[in-house]
C-alpha cells in the first residue's frame, strides 16, 4: 500500500524562541513508509545540535533558542515533510516556519487631527519587527471606557481590521479623552497597553474644503463567512458623504446596504462574506465643493480543496494516461505538479493540459511512481496523489519438457512456454552452450491469443551426441527465470569439442564437460595425465563439472582431459587447454597531507606484477589526464612504472588521481586524493555601502579558500575603538554564504563593519567597510488648523529633520508660491538648527482668498515629506444670494435664499426686513429673526394683491454683512389645483438641464416654479420661478448647475392666489463638461509689423488652448495655438502697410467654441515716397551719385531698389540692378558720356507696396 498522510503538517507555523515547537507528520502504508523531511529545492535536512532535530515518528522539532543562535535559513524558511515505501513516496504541503525572537517592544498612541463633524481613525503604532505577530485587541478611553472588539458603533466607535480605531463624527467630546491600545501577541499571548495615549485634536472650518480621503485600505483579505470591513475615512467641509461602488466585469454597480451591507460612516462593513463578494470596490466622497476617490481590492479565501483523479491507474508502456487535478476553492494562485516529490518539469511527452490536466504519453517505464498536484494561495495549501503502476510481470514458465531418453535416429521435440509483461524472449542452450548449428536441429517460436510466447527445438535422427542437459531461458526488462532438463540419446559415450579456455589468475576456473551417450556409468578429469583432484583447490562433480579455486600459472596452466565410460567399457575424451593470465598489479602510493599551493608534489605508480605488455595511464576525477593538462607532466621510468609531477600545486589541482595499468588480462587501477591547502582569498570583496533608514540591505561577503573559510562579520559603531562579533538576530545576521542582512535599517546600524575569513591556512583575511545610513525629510506634524480674523497676521511654521542639503518649498492650493518675488503679503524665512531647519511662512495681513490649503514640503537626495496647514481668514458674512419667493398666498409669503459666503465664522440667524414696494427702507422696517439652521422664511399678515419687496442679512459673531437683492412680490388670490404633466428634462451642457412641461388643466396659471437640488443633497430644493408663456409646451434652462451631477427636478404652477401641487419627480445628470464660449476678441494695438490682441476668457469650462486664424486678404489662413492660461498675444514678422483679418477660437476635450468676430486690421505704413532730383542725384560728368537715403520711408522701411537707365530719346531702359540695398546709402553709375542727357527710372519697394520715380539729368561737359 503507497504511503498516504495520517497527520500532515500545516501550511504555517510561528513559534516563540523561548518555547520551540514540534511539527507533527505521520502516514499510513504497506510497509510502513519512512518519514523524513526536505528543504523547499528537495535537499533533506540534517539535525542541528541544540537547534533542530527529527524524532524517529518523524516530527519535525525546533528547540528553544537564544537569540545570538537565529538562523534565517532554518528558522525562516520552508519545509516539506516526505513519506516513503517501496510503494512510492509523497510530500506533504510546503510548511512556512518562523520563529519570532520574543524581546521588549513599545506601543505609542499619537494625537490625530479631523475637521469638526467628520470622522477620524486613531493608529495602535507598533514596532515593524513585531507588527505581523500582534493583535489589537482592545482600545481604552482615558476615563476607563473600554471599547473591544465587538461593535460599538451606536455610540460611535468601530476597531478595523488593522486593530485601528475609527470614531465617528467627531466633536469638542471627543476631544476630551485620551485614547490608548491594547495588543496581544498572537504567538504568546502577552498583552502590551501602549505607553502613550493620543488625543482627537477637533478643528472648525467654515470654509468649503473638498473631500480628502485621509485613511484607506489598498486590500483587505477574509475568509468565506466572515464579517469584513473596508476601511475609507474622508476629511472635507461640508462632511463628506460616502457611497461605494463594485466593479462587476466592465461595470461599476453601486453597493448599497441591506441585510449583510452596512455603511460605517464612509467605510463598508459586509456580513458573511462569500467569494462573490471578491472585487475591486470604489469609494467615493462628496460635498459642495468636490469629490475624493480610492479603490479597495476585497479577496475572500474559501478553502482549497483538491483531489486527482483516478487515485491509481496501471497501464502498460506506450500508452497515454491522464490525471485531473480537480480544484475548490478560492482564489487559487498556483498549481504545480509533482512526481515522486519532485517538481514535473513538461516536456514532449508530458503536457499540462485545461483545467490542470497532466497528460504523458507514450508511457515508458521511467514515469512509474505517484504524482501529486499542489494548490496554493497566500494563506493556504492543500495536495492530493494519484500512482501510476505499470502492467509488468517477471516471465513465468507456464509449459515446459521433462527429462527424456530416446533410441538413436528417432524424432524429439522439446518444449517451453512462458508469459510475462512486456513479452519475454525464450533462448536455449545446451549443456551451458549455445546449440550447435546443424541441420538436424531447428528452434522455432510463436505467440498463443492469450499472450504466451512458446518456444521449441526440433532435432531429427538423435544420434548420442545431442544427449545433455537442455535450458530454455526466459526473460524480459522484469526478470530472468530458467529451466533445465536432461535429454539421453542410446549409445556409446561421446564428449562434444571443448574450446580452450583462458582464466585470470586468482579467479575460479569451471569447466563443463558436455557428454553424449547413455547409459554413462563415470566422468573424470586428469590434468597433464594426473587423476583430478589433485589438491584442495580442484573439485571434479558426478555431472562431470571440474571446479580450480584460486587459480595460478604454475599449477593450473596446462592441458586437461573429461574421460567418460559406460558399463561396456567404452570411453570417450576430450582435452582443452587452459591458459592461466596475470593481471597488472599497483603498488600503492599517496599525496603528502599537508600541500598547500605553490608547493611540489610528485607521486609514482608502479606495477609490481601481471603480464607485459603493460600499459599506465593516469585520470583526474574520473576523466583521462592528457600530457600537460593542469600544468602537470607524466614520465615513464620503464614498462612498469610511471610518475605524475606538480612543479607548483594549484587549488585547481585538489581532486581523486587515478593510475590506470592494463593488459590482455585485465584493467586494474588505484587511486589517491590530492588535498590542496588554500588559504582564504576573496570571491566577492564587500565595499563601502550607502543606504537609507528603514530599507532592507545585504552586503555581500563572500570567500574561497580550502578548507572553505568560515565567515564572520564585526561591527565597530558609535565611540566604540574595537570591532565586536556581530550576533544573529532577526534585525541583522549572517547568511550561510557569508552576506550579511540587514532588515530595516536603522540610523545607529551606521559604522565599521568588518568582514573576516579564516580556515587556519595562512592568515586571515579581512576587510573593513563603511556603512552609510542616511535620513528622508521627516516633519513631526502632518496637518495643521490655523484660523484668523480678516486683516491679521499669520504665522505658519514646519520643523524639518533630515540629511543635508534640504529643499523645503511652500505652496498655495498645489501650487508652488515664489516668494522671493510675486507675494507683497508674503514672506519666507528659515533657520537652520543642529538637527533640523526651522521654515516660517507668514501672511502679513490676511485676506478672504488667503482661506487656502498651504504646504510644506521637503526634500533631500533620500526622499520628501510634507505638512499642511488649513488658512481660515474670518469676516463678517456676505449677502444672502439667490433671494426668491417659494410661497406666496393672500397673506403671506415664503422666501429662500441660498447661505452665503459665511465669512468662516458660523451664522448667528438671518434678518428677514420687509416693507410695502411704495415704502424707502429704514431702520422701522419689519424685521424677522431666523435661525442660522434655516435658508427660508415665511412672513406673514401680509395684505392680499398688495406689492411688497423684502431682503435678507446674515449675521455672525463680528456682525452682519450686506442686504441681499430686493424680492418684489404681490399677494395673491388662489392657487392652481393640479400638477403640470409630461415632464421632460434633456442635458444641454455641464451647468445646465433644459425643461419642457405641459401645463395643469385646471386653473390660470401666471408661472411656474422650478424645484431642484443635488440628488444625493440633504438640503431642500433650490427653486427657479418662470413666468407662464400661454404655449401648449412650457419651457425653462436652469443654469449655474454643478457639472456631472445627479439633479432632482420638480415643477409647481403657480397664480396669483397662490401654487399649485407639487409634479413628480424627474431625475437627470448634468454633462461632464462643455465645450468654450467663444472668446471676445479685441485689438489692442498693432505696428508696421505686428498685431497686438486681447481677449476675455469667460468659460466655466476648461479651455486647453486658443486658435487665433489671421491672414493678408485674399491669401490662405494661418493659425497659432496659444496655451489655454494666456488672454493676450501678438503677432509678429507681419508686412507693414497690408490689410489682415483676424479671429480667435477656444478649445478643450468637449470641443471648440464658436469663432469670435473676425477683426480686420491694417498694419502702419504705406509705400516709400520719392525725393526730388536735386537730394537725390549728384552729377558730374561721367558719372552720377544716387542718395539712397534721401527717399522716405512712410514707417515701411524699403526692401531694395531697381535702377534703370537710357539715354534721352532711346525707347530702352538698360537694367543697371534690380536689387540694391538700402543700406549702402549710396549708389554710383559710372561710365556715362560728358555733356549728355539721361533718362534715370528709380523704383523703391517695401511691403506696404513700390513707388517709381523718373529723373531727367545732363552730365557736366569735359570742362565742367
Amino acid at each position: 500500500i503507497r504511503p498516504q498522510f495520517t497527520t500532515e503538517p500545516p501550511f504555517k507555523v510561528v513559534f516563540s524562541n523561548k518555547k520551540g515547537v514540534r511539527i507533527p507528520c505521520s502516514a499510513n502504508g504497506d510497509p510502513r513508509p519512512l518519514i523524513y523531511w526536505v528543504n523547499l529545492d528537495g535537499s533533506p535536512i540534517t539535525n542541528i545540535a541544540g537547534i533542530r532535530m527529527v524524532e524517529p515518528d518523524g516530527h519535525l522539532v525546533f528547540l528553544s533558542f537564544f537569540p545570538n543562535q537565529y538562523r534565517d535559513d532554518t528558522h525562516n524558511t520552508v519545509y516539506r515533510c516526505v513519506a516513503s515505501n517501496h510503494r512510492g513516496m509523497i510530500g506533504s504541503r510546503a510548511v512556512n516556519v518562523t520563529a519570532v525572537i520574543e524581546q521588549p517592544y513599545e506601543v505609542n498612541v499619537y494625537d490625530e487631527r479631523a475637521f469638526l463633524h467628520n470622522s477620524v481613525v486613531m493608529t495602535c503604532i507598533i514596532p515593524s519587527f513585531i507588527r505581523e505577530h500582534v493583535e489589537v485587541t482592545k482600545w481604552i478611553r482615558e476615563d476607563g471606557f473600554s471599547i473591544s472588539t465587538e461593535s460599538h458603533y451606536g455610540i460611535g466607535y468601530y476597531i478595523l481590521l488593522s486593530g485601528d480605531l475609527l470614531i465617528k463624527e467627531v466633536d469638542s467630546e471627543n476631544s476630551r479623552y485620551g485614547y490608548s491600545c491594547r495588543s496581544r501577541s498572537k504567538v504568546t499571548g502577552e498583552t502590551v497597553d501602549s505607553v502613550t495615549a493620543g488625543q482627537v485634536i477637533v478643528s472648525e472650518v467654515h470654509t468649503p474644503v473638498p473631500p480628502q480621503i485621509v485613511y484607506k485600505d489598498t486590500q483587505v483579505e477574509s475568509s468565506e463567512g466572515e464579517k469584513t470591513v473596508l476601511a475609507c475615512v474622508a476629511q472635507g467641509y461640508p462632511a463628506p458623504l460616502c457611497s461605494w461602488s463594485k466593479w462587476e466585469g466592465s461595470e461599476l454597480i453601486p453597493v448599497y446596504s441591506d441585510s449583510r451591507r452596512r455603511m460605517l460612516g464612509c467605510s463598508l462593513e459586509i456580513n458573511r462574506v462569500t467569494s462573490e463578494d471578491s472585487s475591486r470596490y470604489i469609494c467615493e466622497a462628496n460635498n459642495t465643493v468636490g469629490k475624493d476617490v480610492s479603490e479597495t481590492k476585497l479577496v475572500v479565501y474559501v478553502p482549497l480543496r483538491v483531489e486527482v483523479l483516478p487515485t491509481t491507474q496501471t497501464v502498460n508502456i506506450g500508452e497515454t494516461v491522464r490525471f485531473s487535478c480537480s480544484v475548490t476553492g478560492f482564489p487559487v494562485q498556483k498549481v504545480i505538479w509533482m512526481k515522486d516529490v519532485q517538481p514535473l518539469q513538461p516536456s514532449g511527452r508530458k503536457r499540462i493540459l485545461y483545467n490542470n490536466v497532466l497528460e504523458i504519453s507514450p508511457i515508458v517505464r521511467q514515469d512509474k511512481g505517484i504524482y501529486q498536484c499542489f494548490v496554493s494561495n497566500s494563506i493556504s495549501s492543500e495536495q492530493s496523489s494519484g500512482a501510476l503502476l505499470l502492467s509488468e510481470e517477471a516471465p513465468v514458465f507456464r509449459e515446459i519438457f521433462q527429462s527424456t531418453t530416446l533410441q538413436p535416429n528417432t524424432f524429439v521435440s522439446l518444449r517451453c512456454a512462458a508469459s510475462g509483461n512486456p513479452l519475454p524472449q525464450i533462448t536455449w542452450k545446451l549443456d551451458e552452450l549455445s546449440l550447435p548449428d546443424i541441420l538436424r536441429l531447428r528452434v522455432g517460436d510463436f505467440v498463443t491469443h492469450n499472450g504466451y510466447v512458446v518456444s521449441h527445438v526440433n532435432i531429427s535422427n538423435v544420434r548420442p551426441e545431442d544427449g545433455g542437459t537442455y535450458s530454455c531461458n526466459a526473460s524480459n526488462e522484469v526478470g530472468t527465470t530458467v529451466y533445465h532438463a536432461r535429454v539421453n540419446i542410446y549409445g556409446p559415450p561421446v564428449i562434444r569439442t571443448l574450446k580452450n579456455r583462458t582464466i585470470l589468475a586468482g579467479s575460479s576456473l569451471v569447466i563443463y564437460c558436455p557428454v553424449g551417450g547413455f547409459p554413462i556409468t563415470k566422468i573424470s578429469w586428469k590434468k597433464d595425465n594426473k587423476q583430478l583432484p589433485q589438491n584442495h583447490r580442484q573439485r571434479v562433480f558426478e555431472n562431470g563439472t571440474l571446479v580450480v579455486n584460486d587459480v595460478t600459472r604454475k599449477t593450473d596452466q596446462g592441458t586437461y582431459t573429461c574421460i567418460a565410460w559406460n558399463k561396456q567399457g567404452n570411453t570417450a575424451t576430450q582435452d582443452v587447454f587452459v591458459e592461466v593470465s596475470v593481471a597488472p598489479k599497483i603498488n600503492q602510493f599517496d599525496f603528502s597531507s599537508d600541500l598547500e599551493e605553490g608547493m611540489r608534489s610528485i607521486v609514482m605508480c608502479a606495477v609490481i606484477a601481471g603480464d607485459p605488455p603493460i600499459r599506465i595511464s593516469w585520470l583526474k576525477d574520473g576523466k583521462p589526464l592528457s600530457p600537460g593538462a593542469l600544468g602537470a607532466s607524466v614520465e615513464s621510468l620503464n614498462e612498469y612504472s610511471s610518475t605524475l609531477t606538480f612543479n607548483a600545486v594549484k587549488a585547481y589541482h585538489a581532486g581523486n588521481y587515478t593510475c590506470v595499468a592494463r593488459n590482455s588480462a585485465a584493467v586494474v587501477n588505484f587511486t589517491a586524493e590530492m588535498v590542496v591547502n588554500v588559504a582564504p582569498y576573496w570571491k566577492i570583496e564587500p565595499t563601502d555601502q550607502s543606504t537609507v533608514a528603514g530599507k532592507t540591505l545585504m552586503i555581500n561577503c563572500q570567500a574561497g579558500g580550502f578548507p572553505l573559510p568560515q565567515i564572520r562579520w564585526k561591527v565597530k559603531s558609535g565611540t566604540s575603538r574595537t570591532f565586536h562579533t556581530v550576533v544573529s538576530n532577526p534585525h541583522i545576521h549572517t547568511l550561510e554564504n557569508g552576506s550579511l542582512l540587514v532588515r530595516g535599517v536603522h540610523l545607529n546600524d551606521s559604522g565599521q563593519y568588518m568582514c573576516q575569513a579564516a580556515n587556519e591556512i595562512g592568515p586571515d583575511l579581512s576587510v573593513v567597510i563603511t556603512l552609510s545610513v542616511h535620513i528622508p525629510p521627516h516633519i513631526k506634524t502632518q496637518f495643521q488648523s490655523v484660523t484668523v480674523q480678516k486683516s491679521k497676521a499669520v504665522n505658519l511654521s514646519c520643523e524639518v529633520l533630515g540629511d543635508r542639503p534640504l529643499s523645503i518649498k511652500w505652496t498655495k492650493n498645489g501650487q508652488h508660491l515664489d516668494l522671493q518675488n510675486r507675494h507683497q503679503r508674503y514672506t519666507f524665512s528659515q533657520v537652520v538648527m543642529d538637527s533640523s531647519i526651522l521654515s516660517t511662512f507668514k501672511i502679513i495681513s490676511a485676506k478672504r482668498e488667503d482661506t487656502s490649503l498651504f504646504g510644506c514640503s521637503a526634500e533631500n537626495n533620500y526622499g520628501q515629506d510634507q505638512m499642511s496647514f488649513q488658512v481660515i481668514v474670518q469676516d463678517v458674512p456676505d449677502a444672502p444670494q439667490d433671494l426668491k419667493a417659494i410661497q406666496v398666498t393672500s397673506r403671506s409669503v415664503t422666501v429662500a435664499w441660498q447661505q452665503p459666503y459665511s465669512g468662516n465664522l458660523p451664522l448667528k440667524k438671518y434678518i428677514v426686513q420687509y416693507t410695502t414696494d411704495t415704502e424707502e427702507w429704514t431702520r422701522k422696517q419689519s424685521v424677522l429673526s431666523v435661525s442660522n439652521m434655516k435658508t427660508e422664511a415665511t412672513v406673514g399678515g401680509l395684505s392680499p394683491q398688495m406689492s411688497y419687496k423684502i431682503r435678507i442679512l446674515a449675521e455672525n459673531s463680528l456682525g452682519h454683512g450686506p442686504p441681499s437683492k430686493v424680492l418684489a412680490f404681490t399677494t395673491e388670490k388662489a392657487a392652481p389645483t393640479t400638477p403640470v404633466n409630461d415632464i421632460r428634462v434633456e442635458p444641454t451642457s455641464s451647468h445646465s438641464l433644459h425643461i419642457t412641461w405641459k401645463p395643469p388643466t385646471s386653473n390660470t396659471v401666471e408661472g411656474y416654479y422650478i424645484g431642484y437640488k443635488i440628488w444625493t443633497s440633504n438640503n431642500g430644493f433650490t427653486y427657479k420661478t418662470v413666468e407662464a408663456t400661454g404655449e401648449e409646451k412650457q419651457m425653462y434652462t436652469l443654469t449655474n448647475l454643478r457639472r456631472f451631477t445627479k439633479y432632482v427636478i420638480h415643477i409647481q404652477a403657480y397664480n396669483s392666489a397662490g401654487r399649485g401641487p407639487l409634479s413628480n419627480e424627474v431625475l437627470r445628470q448634468t454633462l461632464e463638461y462643455d465645450p468654450p464660449n467663444a472668446p471676445d476678441l479685441k485689438l489692442v494695438s498693432d505696428s508696421s509689423r505686428t498685431i497686438h490682441l486681447y481677449w476675455e476668457d469667460t468659460n466655466q469650462s476648461p479651455v486647453i488652448s486658443y486658435i487665433i486664424y489671421y491672414k493678408e486678404v485674399q491669401n490662405e489662413w494661418k493659425v497659432i495655438e496659444v496655451p489655454g492660461k494666456n488672454t493676450t498675444y501678438t503677432i509678429s514678422n507681419l508686412r507693414c502697410g497690408t490689410q489682415y483679418e483676424v479671429y480667435l477660437m477656444a478649445t478643450n476635450t468637449a470641443g471648440s467654441s464658436n469663432p469670435s468676430e473676425v477683426l480686420s486690421v491694417k498694419t502702419s505704413g504705406t509705400v516709400p515716397r520719392a525725393p526730388d532730383k536735386y537730394s537725390f542725384l549728384t552729377i558730374n560728368s561721367t558719372f552720377v551719385v544716387l542718395h539712397l537715403y534721401v527717399w522716405k520711408t512712410s514707417g515701411c522701411p524699403v526692401d531694395f531698389f531697381v535702377i534703370q537707365m537710357k539715354v534721352q530719346g532711346q525707347s530702352t531702359w538698360q537694367l543697371v540692378s534690380d536689387n540694391v540695398s538700402p543700406q549702402r546709402q549710396e549708389f554710383c553709375v559710372p561710365n556715362l558720356n560728358p555733356g549728355s542727357w539721361y533718362n534715370l527710372l528709380v523704383s523703391a519697394h517695401n511691403s506696404a507696396g513700390s513707388t517709381d520715380a523718373e529723373y531727367v539729368f545732363s552730365t557736366l561737359t569735359e570742362m565742367g
